[in-house]
């Protein structure tokens, strides 16, 4: 099993950049969470592959 992390703010960048990623792979989980402050917001994606 292997790891990658993702993270940004923005969510179309984050989408297409993942979906390359994960195109030729065999996921078993992704997980999201997210932080925010008074003027950012920002999500971290992990994703576990074979």
């Amino acid at each position: 099993m292997k790891i990658e992390i993702f993270s940004g703010s923005n969510r179309k960048a984050l989408k297409e950049e993942i979906n390359l990623f994960i195109k030729d792979k065999q996921v078993m989980t992704i997980a999201q969470s997210e932080s925010y402050s008074a003027r950012h917001w920002f999500i971290t994606i992990t994703v576990l592959y074979q």
